[in-house]
C-alpha cells in the first residue's frame, strides 16, 4: 500500500513549524496577494489560493493545528519525502504568480522613471513650442503687412488709383515720405528674415528634443515589449501545464469510466452466464423430477393397483396388527383414531369397526356353528 501523502502547510504558508500564530497572519497576507485570482488574471491560480486557505485554516487554528502536527509526526519519513502533487502544483502556481508580479514590478517602475524623465523633456520642448508659436504669429504679421503693402502700391499703380485721380485729388508724397516708407519695407523685411532663421533653430531645436524623446520613449517601449514577452511565455507555459493537467485528468476519468464500464459488462456476462446456467440447471432438475414423479406415480399406480386388488380379493383372516404412530384416518371411515389395525396380507389399515365388518364375511362364516337339518321321524303306523 503506497504512503499516505498530505500537503505540508508549513511549506505552503513558507513558515516554519514553529511559527507564532502572528507570523503566519503575515505570511498568509503576503502570499495571498500574490496568489489571489483578482491580482492574476493571466494564469489561474485558484487552486493554488484554495490550499493557501486550508494551510491558513488550519495552522492558524490551535486544535486543528495540533491534530496535525500529531499526524505529521507519525508519518513514516518516506510519507514525508513522497511527491505531493497539490504541493508541485502550488509551488509552480507560486513561482509564476511571483515571477509575473515580479516583472510588473519592474514595469511600474520604469514606468514611473519614464514620467519623471519625460517630464525633463516636456519643459523644454514646451517652451521651444512656445517660441516657435509666436514666432510663426509675428512672420505672418509683418506677411500681412507686407502683403496689405504691396496691395495698395499695386491699387495705386493700376487702374483704380489712375480713375481715382480724376474723381479725387491725391497730394503728392514728398521725397521724405517715400523715403520712410522704404526704410519701414526694409526694417519689416529684415524683421522676416531674422524671425524666420530663428524659427528654423528653433524648429531644428524642437526637432532635436523630440528625437530624443522619441529615441527614450523606444527604448522604455522596448524593454515592456521584453517584459510582456516574458510574461506571455510565462502564462503560455501555465497554460500548458494546465492543459497537461487537464488531459491527464480526462484521461484518468475515460479510464476509470472505462473500467466501470468493463466491471459492469464483466458483471452482466458473467450474471447472464449464472442465470443461463441456473436455467440450465432448473431445466435438468425439473427434469430429472419429472422422470421420479413419473416413475414414482407409475410405481404407486401399480402399487395401489396391487393393493386395491389384493385388498378386493383378501379375505382378511388373519390376526391384524395394532399400528400406533399419532392419531391417523381409516381407509374406509375417514375417522381419526389413535391407533390403526393393519391386514398383514394387504396391509390394509381400518379402525376396529371396520375391521370387524371387513372380517365379518369370512371370518364370521367361518366361526359360525352349523344347525344340523332335522332328519324326518317315522313312525310305525305310517304308510
Amino acid at each position: 500500500m503506497p504512503p499516505l501523502v498530505i500537503s505540508n502547510f508549513y511549506d505552503v504558508l513558507q513558515a516554519n513549524e514553529d511559527a507564532t500564530p502572528e507570523q503566519i497572519l503575515q505570511s498568509y497576507k503576503k502570499l495571498a496577494r500574490k496568489l489571489h485570482p483578482d491580482q492574476n488574471a493571466t494564469i489561474n491560480t485558484t487552486k493554488a489560493f484554495q490550499l493557501l486557505g486550508e494551510a491558513y485554516a488550519c495552522l492558524s487554528d490551535p486544535q486543528k493545528r495540533r491534530g496535525y502536527d500529531f499526524i505529521c509526526c507519525a508519518m513514516p519519513p518516506s510519507a514525508r519525502r513522497a511527491a505531493n502533487p497539490l504541493m508541485t502544483a502550488y509551488a509552480e502556481a507560486l513561482e509564476d504568480a511571483e515571477r509575473i508580479l515580479a516583472i510588473r514590478k519592474i514595469k511600474r517602475k520604469r514606468a514611473a522613471e519614464w514620467a519623471s524623465e519625460r517630464r525633463k523633456f516636456d519643459v523644454p520642448i514646451g517652451k521651444l513650442q512656445l517660441s516657435v508659436r509666436e514666432l510663426e504669429q509675428g512672420i505672418k504679421v509683418l506677411e500681412n503687412r507686407a502683403a496689405a503693402d504691396a496691395a495698395a502700391t499695386a491699387w495705386e499703380n493700376g487702374w483704380g488709383g489712375w480713375l481715382q485721380s480724376f474723381v479725387i485729388k491725391k497730394a503728392e508724397e514728398s521725397e521724405g515720405e517715400r523715403k520712410l516708407k522704404d526704410k519701414v519695407r526694409r526694417e519689416r523685411r529684415t524683421e522676416m528674415a531674422l524671425k524666420k532663421k530663428q524659427l528654423k533653430i528653433l524648429l531644428a531645436n524642437l526637432e532635436k528634443e523630440q528625437c530624443l524623446l522619441r529615441e527614450a520613449w523606444q527604448k522604455v517601449a522596448a524593454a515592456d515589449r521584453r517584459d510582456d514577452k516574458r510574461m506571455e511565455k510565462i502564462q503560455a507555459n501555465a497554460r500548458a501545464k494546465e492543459d497537461r493537467e487537464r488531459e491527464k485528468e480526462e484521461r484518468a476519468e475515460r479510464g476509470r469510466q472505462a473500467e466501470v464500464i468493463q466491471q459492469q459488462q464483466e458483471y452482466w456476462i458473467n450474471r447472464s452466464r449464472q442465470i443461463t446456467q441456473a436455467a440450465i440447471r432448473q431445466q435438468e432438475h425439473y427434469r430429472a423430477a419429472g422422470k421420479r414423479l413419473e416413475a414414482a406415480y407409475n410405481m404407486s399406480w401399480h402399487d395401489a393397483e396391487q393393493a386395491n386388488f389384493a385388498s378386493r380379493y383378501c379375505i382378511h383372516d388373519k390376526w391384524w396388527t395394532e399400528v400406533r404412530g399419532g392419531r391417523a384416518s381409516c381407509s374406509s371411515c375417514d375417522e381419526s383414531w389413535s391407533y390403526l389395525l393393519q391386514c398383514p396380507d394387504c396391509q390394509l389399515k381400518a379402525c376396529p369397526k371396520c375391521q370387524s365388518v371387513l372380517r365379518a364375511p369370512w371370518v364370521k362364516s367361518r366361526h359360525v356353528r352349523r344347525v344340523p337339518n332335522p332328519k324326518p321321524v317315522f313312525s310305525i303306523g305310517d304308510g
